[in-house]
């Protein structure tokens, strides 16, 4: 089945392949966000999130094995909360709404690194700066939402496994030229995968070996740690926050 996605300033070159990803054939409404304007005029930047999560009252992602077993198809209305299981995971509508609707909740981790794109810097088409994710793509990297609503991932080496395949499969996809985790914890399960094929530069920054090229890649932790967003970051060697660090990878790369 085709699972069809418009949104403004995404494009969807590259559905029929993501549909081609075993756990997306599965939950295709957690395919990547691909910016109208990605790899147009700049590098291809992918940008790494953590998780999504259900709203308050969902149990069907407390156990991995039978988050895993479902698909969208088990996804409904919660009845606590009385709203759309599904619409929690659209990883392309959430980035499309735009700054005037990353207001509440986790959609705020999509203000904070709207704002890092803006103040880093970077030179972009004057007329096109409302949604600066139309330059970027974008996915969360664990496959299963987190447990608690608004809450933090407690990731198994099933959602370890999982996730590496699918960060696999996304970069053959869209053949970044860099990538970028928001999450230490993400970029922790990520290099337990990666550690052995990756050259260490600096605290920050891993050259991954992939089968088409050398990517680049660095990480911040989430958004959400406002003490180190903000403030001096001590896992980085040059005392920057991690706002800095984000914002200094992407002025380097773009």
């Amino acid at each position: 089945m085709t699972y069809m996605r418009d949104f403004t300033d995404y494009t969807g070159e590259f559905e029929s392949r993501f549909q081609e990803v075993y756990h997306y054939r599965k939950f295709p409404q957690m395919m990547p966000w691909v910016g109208s304007q990605f790899g147009k005029a700049h590098n291809k930047i992918l940008i790494i999130g953590e998780s999504h999560y259900l709203p308050k009252g969902s149990t069907i992602q407390r156990e991995p094995k039978k988050w895993y077993e479902s698909s969208i198809s088990d996804l409904g209305i919660n009845p606590i909360a009385n709203e759309s299981e599904i619409d929690y995971t659209e990883t392309a509508e959430i980035v499309s709404h735009g700054m005037n609707n990353w207001n509440n909740g986790g959609h705020r981790f999509f203000r904070y690194i709207h704002t890092a794109m803006r103040d880093s810097g970077i030179t972009l088409n004057s007329g096109l700066n409302d949604n600066l994710f139309r330059y970027f793509a974008f996915y969360n990297f664990f496959q299963r939402p987190a447990e608690e609503s608004g809450g933090s991932l407690k990731n198994t080496k099933l959602d370890d496994k999982i996730a590496y395949e699918v960060f696999e499969k996304n970069v053959e996809i869209l053949n970044p030229d860099a990538v970028f985790v928001v999450s230490k914890k993400a970029w922790d399960s990520l290099m337990q995968w990666y550690w052995r094929s990756s050259e260490y530069k600096n605290i920050n920054r891993f050259i991954i070996k992939t089968n088409e090229k050398n990517l680049l890649s660095g990480y911040a932790p989430h958004t959400a740690c406002y003490r180190f967003w903000y403030k001096p970051y001590p896992r980085y060697e040059n005392s920057f926050s991690g706002k800095e660090g984000f914002m200094d990878f992407i002025k380097e790369n773009f």
